[in-house]
């Protein structure tokens, strides 16, 4: 009986088939290793000509990209390429002329819509001394919106300017002055102080119905003012809380019935004070009466 034959790579020099069959056979390693070795040099040659493709380009584009910003930052830095052409003010104004805050703050605006610096036209807009605060604003394309708020004076300063609610002196022109406010005096820097003593002595004042036209410190330290119906009160430099008690304790007994004949009431003595009364020579001292 003939034997069968064998196939594969055996030591009879046959060719032998691999344990797993024909589906499993696989080249030699060495083989294997080559195969690989030469995928990866392929790799190596392919992306080494990307390589000198990408470069280039990437360059390229990166310059291209440079180019469009600087010239796109030299379009809108232009002010010829979104100009201002509006300037809108609004607000309650009384005072503050449309005119001329356009004139002040137009040299400001004039670096077109991106560029034009708000800051700036803002601190234009408060150079005008009936301007207490203003809000500029951009309006896309072409518009500067102006909010002002106006100084609202609440008496004269007697050296010159008028005080606003926060004690604060500006200087408009005097011909704009309201003609009816009280007036205070006082040492430089103290407008402030004095308008608070002020809303103090209005309100003490409030029960009797009187408001004060005058408050004034002269260059001795001396308190004085003036009250709503005529009446000027000296109150002098010491003392001076129990002496306005006394004042506002005997005004209704013995000074409200004769007020439109009182000029003047001084309270600067320990005890008491002195009445001054109206329509005398000034040399002649008999209407000054003593309480």
């Amino acid at each position: 009986m003939a034997r069968p034959v064998e196939h594969g790579w055996g030591v009879g020099g046959g060719l032998r088939l691999p344990p797993g069959g024909i589906g499993t056979y696989s080249a030699p390693s060495t083989a294997r290793s080559s195969i690989l070795r030469r995928r990866r040099q392929n790799r190596r040659k392919g992306l080494g000509v990307l390589l000198l493709w990408w470069i280039p380009l990437e360059l390229a584009l990166v310059g291209l990209v440079t180019w469009g910003i600087d010239t796109g930052v030299r379009i809108l830095a232009d002010p010829e390429t979104f100009p201002i052409t509006n300037l809108r003010v609004v607000g309650d104004l009384h005072h503050v002329d449309q005119t001329t805050l356009e004139r002040v703050t137009s040299p400001s605006a004039n670096g077109g819509f991106l560029q034009v610096d708000i800051r700036e036209v803002r601190q234009a807009a408060l150079s005008l001394p009936w301007v207490d605060d203003a809000h500029v604003r951009r309006i896309w394309p072409d518009t500067l919106r102006i909010l002002i708020t106006e100084q609202v004076p609440v008496a004269r300063w007697r050296s010159g300017g008028l005080v606003n609610a926060r004690g604060e002196i500006f200087s408009p022109d005097p011909t704009s002055y309201p003609e009816v406010l009280p007036e205070l005096g006082g040492p430089q820097g103290h407008s402030a102080d004095m308008l608070e003593h002020f809303q103090r002595l209005n309100k003490a004042f409030l029960p009797l119905k009187l408001t004060l036209t005058t408050l004034q410190i002269d260059d001795r330290r001396a308190w004085s003012f003036t009250l709503n119906n005529g009446i000027q009160v000296l109150l002098g430099k010491n003392d001076l809380e129990n002496r306005l008690a006394r004042l506002l304790r005997i005004y209704p007994r013995a000074l409200a019935s004769q007020a439109d004949r009182i000029g003047r009431v001084d309270l600067r003595y320990s005890n008491g004070f002195a009445v001054g009364w109206k329509s005398f020579p000034p040399q002649d001292k008999s209407h000054v009466q003593k309480i």
